[in-house]
């Protein structure tokens, strides 16, 4: 058993208790929804650490490493939302308690704001004069906010971006520049806290004006506000080309997402695979069955009700047995193979061997990721055959 280090000296409780805020955060429903990169580790299905994140990959995280640099800290500040979190045996990676799932990615619309009209400086590089935290305060009196998203749009403007600049020599390359879309994001813990503030600022709804009892400005803009549910409706009705774009694209994200978390799970026993080398040209895998049956002197109804498995394709000089648990049986087979007192198809093999070491760790990784490969090709077959499901939609 791994035991771990306790925090440095001089750790702060506040330090701990901040740290534990971020792991909140960055494990929460609404980050995971725009962090591909937790995304996946927590969709996929790492061999060391299956649908957790390593606590290695966290320590990179700026605003983690602004508070430490010790594994033992962030260790410590997730034993403090064990309700939220888990960690791995060896306490080396993090997962959440409760899974999430592809079928989440939506789940924001119901109790999320689209807050448009926001205050952006125009000029070279045009910006937001609000902050994140300047949003959050107009709507925090309905309830917990978990997420405060500004909206951005990378590379040349479109019609979306009529009122940004030309760009001029001096300007930042197209890839590295973010346009400001004057909107935000509001993602409510809670649909009843959107509701309450919905009820108050709303602007528009269902695509009709709406006098809100509550007006909100920041700076001269008075702000618009539409639930996201109405604005990607909207979205819908004005740019039908650009949402299939998307939601093509999403499909394909989508289906990329569910690939990469595919992996076949087998808890293999050592000692249980024979590795036969030299097989004349005229083997088949019933040539192979044929003469694991009489160095066993078992039929082939007994070799089935064995769960021995041929793993040999017609034109291989090399094969293998595998067998389900370990026996005397694997040994019998060899000495037999290599004694030539049993052929494969009228020859005697050269070596006939049981898999041990590296070898016999290597045998079953490619056996593990040909399995892999398969699950994945068959997903996408079926993807291909039903037309994708539902697309995801990404505002």
């Amino acid at each position: 058993m791994t035991t771990k280090e306790p925090p440095k000296a001089g750790t702060s409780p506040s330090v701990v208790d901040a740290v534990a805020e971020r792991l909140g955060f960055f494990f929460s429903d609404a980050n995971i929804r725009q962090d591909l990169f937790i995304r996946r580790l927590l969709l996929g299905n790492e061999a060391e650490y299956p649908h957790q994140v390593p606590i290695e990959c966290l320590l990179r995280f700026n605003t983690i490493k602004k508070f430490t640099t010790d594994e033992a800290v962030v260790v410590e500040a997730a034993s403090k939302i064990t309700e939220k979190l888990i960690l791995s045996d060896d306490k080396k990676a993090i997962g959440r308690v409760k899974p999430f799932t592809l079928e989440q990615m939506d789940d924001n619309i119901p109790s999320t704001l689209y807050v448009s009209n926001l205050p952006v400086e125009d000029g070279d590089t045009p910006k937001y004069t609000v902050s994140t935290e300047d949003i959050r305060k107009l709507f925090e009196e309905y309830g917990d906010i978990v997420l405060v998203k500004m909206r951005f749009k990378k590379g040349e403007h479109t019609d979306d971006d009529d009122d940004l600049k030309p760009l001029t020599p001096n300007s930042k390359p197209l890839s590295k520049r973010r346009f400001p879309l004057g909107a935000v994001l509001v993602e409510f813990e809670e649909v009843a806290s959107l509701e309450k503030a919905a009820a108050d600022t709303l602007t528009s709804k269902a695509g009709e004006a709406e006098e809100p009892k509550r007006k909100l400005k920041l700076g001269d803009s008075e702000l618009q506000v539409c639930m996201l549910k109405d604005y990607i409706d909207s979205r819908k009705t004005k740019h039908p080309k650009s949402t299939e774009k998307k939601e093509s694209s999403s499909k394909k994200r989508e289906l990329e997402e569910k690939l990469e978390a595919v992996k076949f799970e087998f808890d293999w026993k050592p000692g249980c695979v024979i590795r036969v080398r030299g097989l004349p040209e005229e083997c088949d895998r019933e040539a192979i069955q044929g003469a694991i049956g009489a160095a066993m002197d078992a039929t082939d109804v007994q070799l089935k009700d064995r769960k021995l498995y041929v793993d040999y394709s017609r034109g291989q000089t090399d094969g293998a047995i595998r067998f389900p648990e370990p026996s005397d049986d694997l040994k019998t087979v060899c000495d037999k193979l290599v004694a030539g007192t049993v052929e494969v198809a009228g020859a005697k093999v050269e070596a006939a061997f049981i898999l041990d070491g590296e070898e016999e760790t290597n045998y079953w990784k490619n056996f593990i990721d040909f399995k892999t490969k398969q699950m994945r090709h068959r997903l996408e077959e079926r993807n291909t055959r039903k037309g994708g499901k539902k697309s995801r939609n990404r505002y």
